[in-house]
């Protein structure tokens, strides 16, 4: 443009600004063919406001003269041809020329004049052509730039496949630039099938993974595409809330603030309730429970749901949706064994996760009740009112107490099972202590004969069936007086003995001989 202002100032300018009159030009030519002025009185006599001038005869005699020497006179005398020649001549070999290029080089006229003059960013030719780009299977033609900006979900590769016609070198590249880091890249693109006759290949290329918006350009021999974006989809990001709900007779022990909703392996009393909550940054089409090969579906939790605003204000509500697990019909229902699950999702772009979400929940261990009994004699008389002193905990409650009688006669030989003795309990209760007195008497038994007593414990589970716990038999010898009496001294001398060793082992003495 500069060049083109220089020119015209110099070389046009000056010419288009002359204006010059007939009678200029008359004044010209009489000057340049030294003859009077008849010339200008002959264009002044030719006037309209000449008829009022003097005589009649005097005009037409002017005129008639003019007009007979007219013939004779060179106006172009005195004009310098050779300049107007040398320019007819420039113009004429520069139109040759051109003429002549735009002949043997069609294409690359056409190419600058649409970069010249529509500024197009079209390319001149090239022994190497571009003809389609494709990535993971859709083309994109042979200029990228010019389509809408590529969606592919991140964290997925890109394929990039060139059909390339013409001189086709061994490998090409992809370069890749992205938006919000600036970090730069590059893909060797190698020939993966060729047409020697045709000419044509295949080049393919692969970016293991896809992380953030980018621009791309694609160069093969001298051909190359002009930038193009991929857009990235984000995947969906899921946020997994897990709500607990034990048994009734373990509710009171359930500490919710120890209980952290939000972990993937969870521990929980048998026979709890858990409802799983999903939620998702962007709108889902489906959400799955998988448990082994069987899945479960969630369902969309309308009034948990909140719509995105669209404002940058701090504070402003983003979008969240809420899928929840209806429980019914699934082993989340009622935990009674260990569960390994996995979570798959899906989005309105038909995206998921990068990995399924992977929990387990197994079972906290209701231990079952313990019970002890005893005697303070196990050698009675077959009359006799023994008492027992027993105690029985449990995790969440003893619900019932028994005590399994079994009479042992002739030294073992016979066995014979009695009626259970069933200890009323008002309410479960997590310990508790008491006495049991035995009335021997209507079991008539007589010396030598055993009663083997075995306590046990059931806790209480609610509407399940409660553990039961056995705890230590107790065995007592039915004898006589005398049989008591022996049993009382021979207690006697056993507590001797036992304060005897105590003695000696505070004292040292016998420590070593």
């Amino acid at each position: 443009i500069a060049v083109l202002v220089w020119a015209y100032r110099k070389y046009a300018k000056p010419f288009l600004g002359i204006v010059e009159t007939d009678l200029e030009m008359a004044l010209w030519v009489e000057r340049q063919q030294g003859i009077d002025s008849d010339l200008v009185g002959a264009l002044q006599f030719e006037t309209p406001a000449a008829q009022q001038w003097g005589s009649q005869e005097l005009r037409t005699a002017v005129i008639d003269v003019v007009a007979e020497v007219s013939d004779s006179l060179d106006v172009f005398e005195g004009f310098n041809k050779e300049q107007m020649v040398r320019r007819s001549v420039t113009l004429a070999v520069t139109v040759v020329v051109w003429g002549l290029l735009i002949a043997l080089f069609p294409a690359h006229a056409l190419a600058f004049a649409q970069r010249f003059f529509l500024l197009s960013t079209v390319h001149y030719p090239s022994d190497t052509n571009i003809r389609e780009v494709i990535i993971n299977g859709q083309s994109l033609g042979e200029s990228p730039a010019k389509k809408e900006p590529m969606l592919r979900p991140y964290g997925q590769p890109l394929q990039f496949e060139v059909n390339v016609q013409g001189v086709l070198p061994e490998q090409g590249t992809v370069q890749l630039r992205g938006r919000k880091s600036g970090l730069q890249t590059e893909i060797s693109l190698t020939k993966s099938t060729e047409d020697k006759q045709q000419k044509i290949a295949i080049y393919t290329g692969q970016l293991p993974r896809l992380v953030e918006e980018v621009d791309y350009q694609l160069y093969v021999g001298d051909d190359w595409t002009d930038s193009a974006r991929l857009r990235v989809i984000a995947l969906p990001v899921i946020d997994l809330r897990t709500e607990v709900m034990p048994p009734g007779y373990a509710s009171a022990q359930h500490n919710a603030a120890e209980f952290d909703p939000r972990a993937r392996q969870q521990a929980v009393i048998e026979g709890s309730r858990v409802v799983m909550h999903l939620e998702s940054d962007k709108p889902l089409t489906e959400a799955i429970f998988k448990v082994g090969e069987t899945t479960y579906a969630f369902q969309h939790d309308q009034l948990a749901s909140t719509q995105a605003t669209h404002t940058s204000q701090p504070g402003a509500a983003r979008f969240r949706e809420v899928w929840t697990l209806p429980t019914p019909g699934t082993p989340l229902h009622q935990v009674t064994e260990a569960v390994q699950y996995s979570i798959e999702v899906k989005d309105r772009d038909g995206l998921g996760l990068e990995v399924p979400i992977q929990g387990y929940i197994r079972l906290k261990a209701d231990r079952p009740p313990r019970i002890m009994a005893d005697m303070i004699t196990r050698f009675v008389m077959p009359e006799a009112v023994p008492k027992i002193y027993y105690g029985a905990v449990d995790d969440y409650g003893v619900s019932r107490v028994r005590i399994h009688q079994e009479l042992i006669q002739q030294e073992g030989t016979q066995r014979r099972e009695l009626a259970t003795i069933e200890i009323p309990l008002a309410q479960p209760k997590p310990s508790l202590q008491d006495v049991y007195t035995i009335q021997l008497a209507p079991l008539k038994l007589a010396k030598g004969d055993q009663l083997k007593l075995t306590p046990e414990a059931i806790d209480y589970r609610g509407s399940a069936e409660g553990k039961a716990t056995l705890g230590e038999p107790i065995v007592i010898q039915v004898t006589d007086k005398q049989g008591v009496y022996e049993a009382m001294l021979e207690s006697d001398r056993r507590s001797d003995r036992q304060l005897d060793a105590i003695i000696r082992r505070q004292l040292g003495i016998g420590g070593s001989q």
